[in-house]
C-alpha cells in the first residue's frame, strides 16, 4: 500500500509539471505571436516596392506603382506619370504621409488621372505589413499590395519603354502608351527591339548613358502604327541613341 501511495504522488506531480509547463509555453508563444505582428519601418529603408497586378488593375492607366524608401523616413512614389516625394511617420502599423511634392509632366489619358490617385492614397493614415517580400497598404475597403523589387540586369532582359528622357526631361505619349515598344540587349552587345511598327537591329555597350547607333526597317505601317518622324517617336527617339527609361520588364 505505502509503494502505490507514492506512486499516485509522483504522478501528482508530474501532472502538476507538465501542466505548469505547457502554461509556459502558451504564455511565450502569445508573447512572440505578439511581437511578430508588429514589423519594423527599419526594414523598408533602401528598398523598392512594385505593385502587383491585382493592385495595377485599380490604378488609372494599370500602374504600376512604385514606392522607395530613403533614409530619414523619406518616401519616393510613382504610379505612371508624375514623381512625388515626401516624409512618412511610423506609429506601431500605422504610416502617415506628409505632404508629397511632385512633378508636374501632362499625362496622357487615363494616367492623366493617376496622380490624384496617388494623393488620395497618401491623403489619410494607412495600415501597414510586411511580410517576406509582400508589403500591403490598407485602411477600409482599400488594399494596396506590393512586391520588392529585385534589381535585373540591363543586358539579357527584355524591355517595355515607358517613358522618354530628354535634357529638357522625362515624357511620355499616348503613342508609346498604345504601340508599347520594347528594346532587349543581348550579353554580346547585339540589340534588336520593335518600335510597334518596324523592328530595330544594331550595338550596345551598357555603360552610363552611352550608345552606339541603331539601325532598323523603314516599313510602311497601318494608320495606327504609322511611324512617325516626330521626336517623341519611339523608333525616331531610339535611333539617335537618346537614352530611355524601361519601366519594367516585358510580360511573355
Amino acid at each position: 500500500m505505502p509503494r502505490r501511495r507514492r506512486t499516485n504522488r509522483h504522478r501528482t506531480a508530474l501532472v502538476r509539471a507538465v501542466a505548469t509547463g505547457a502554461v509556459l509555453v502558451a504564455a511565450l508563444a502569445a508573447c512572440d505571436s505578439g511581437d511578430a505582428s508588429h514589423s519594423d519601418p527599419a526594414l523598408l529603408t533602401g528598398k523598392t516596392y512594385v505593385s502587383t497586378d491585382e493592385t495595377d488593375a485599380i490604378i488609372p492607366g494599370g500602374g504600376p506603382l512604385v514606392l522607395s524608401f530613403g533614409t530619414e523616413n523619406r518616401i519616393s512614389a510613382n504610379a505612371g506619370c508624375n514623381g512625388h516625394g515626401g516624409t512618412i511617420e511610423f506609429d506601431g502599423d500605422t504610416l502617415t504621409a506628409g505632404p508629397l511634392m511632385g512633378t508636374m509632366m501632362a499625362c496622357p489619358p487615363p494616367r492623366d488621372t493617376v496622380d490624384k490617385w496617388v494623393a488620395d492614397l497618401f491623403a489619410e493614415p494607412l495600415t501597414w505589413s510586411l511580410e517576406g517580400r509582400t508589403l500591403t497598404l490598407s485602411r477600409g475597403k482599400l488594399e494596396v499590395t506590393l512586391d520588392q523589387r529585385v534589381d535585373r540586369a540591363v543586358a539579357g532582359t527584355n524591355w517595355r519603354v515607358k517613358s522618354l528622357i530628354s535634357d529638357k526631361g522625362v515624357t511620355t505619349s499616348r503613342t508609346l502608351e498604345s504601340l508599347a515598344p520594347t528594346i532587349a540587349i543581348g550579353a554580346d552587345g547585339t540589340l534588336h527591339g520593335f518600335t510597334g511598327c518596324n523592328q530595330i537591329t544594331g550595338e550596345a555597350t551598357v555603360s552610363g548613358s552611352g550608345g552606339q547607333r541603331i539601325g532598323g526597317q523603314r516599313r510602311r505601317c497601318d494608320a495606327d502604327r504609322r511611324v512617325r518622324a516626330g521626336r517623341n517617336h519611339p523608333q525616331g527617339v531610339l535611333g539617335r541613341c537618346r537614352r530611355h527609361r524601361a519601366g519594367r520588364p516585358r510580360r511573355h
